[in-house]
């Protein structure tokens, strides 16, 4: 027959056992808990964002919403809505250029996107510390590429404003750049100007 002390002994050490256990226990179920309540949380938030992102459009985005397809007579229909060129008369300014090399310093198109068989004119602006020979421009349409003497319209050889005129003979839904070639003391540089 055991102790009355070792039965009581051995008593507190099952008691201590299952106390243990069942810290155990609470412990991995407060685990879980927290991790299904987090999972459900990132599942809430992912869905939310994907309802709002079909709800409304982003801020730094564009839609068109034309419900009308037809084009108003004197517009033209861009190739892809993502760029559509501004009408009439544009002035872009250009940014940069140092040293002995001729520095464009803005260009004007009238118009920007002329339909063919419509005139456009080119004009660029253009500095240096010695006299510039000769500018010309280079058109690349969708077909093909023609290139334009431009004359001195305004200023002086050293600063002045260079302009062309032609009709446009081609299509320039796709393709269309221009690239100003100058003259300069027996050497050429050239300023490309991206449209299309």
């Amino acid at each position: 027959m055991p102790h009355h002390g070792q039965t009581s002994h051995h008593t507190h050490k099952k008691g201590h056992t299952k106390a243990k256990s069942t810290g155990k226990m609470k412990f991995s179920q407060l685990l879980l808990a927290f991790i299904l309540i987090t999972l459900l949380s990132v599942l809430a938030f992912l869905l939310y964002t994907t309802y709002q992102n079909k709800k409304s459009t982003s801020p730094n985005s564009i839609s068109v919403n034309r419900p009308n397809q037809e084009i108003p007579p004197g517009l033209v229909k861009a190739p892809t809505p993502y760029l559509v060129l501004p009408q009439g008369k544009q002035e872009f300014n250009i940014q940069g250029g140092s040293g002995d090399i001729p520095i464009g310093k803005k260009i004007i198109a009238d118009p920007l996107d002329s339909p063919r068989g419509s005139k456009q004119t080119i004009s660029i602006d253009i500095e240096y510390n010695k006299p510039i020979d000769g500018v010309s421009v280079a058109v690349d349409t969708d077909n093909g590429s023609k290139t334009y003497i431009m004359s001195l319209a305004a200023g002086d050889a050293k600063a002045g404003t260079w302009t062309a005129t032609w009709t446009m003979e081609d299509s320039h839904e796709k393709n269309f750049m221009m690239t100003f070639n100058i003259s300069y003391s027996g050497k050429k540089r050239q300023i490309p100007f991206p449209i299309r």
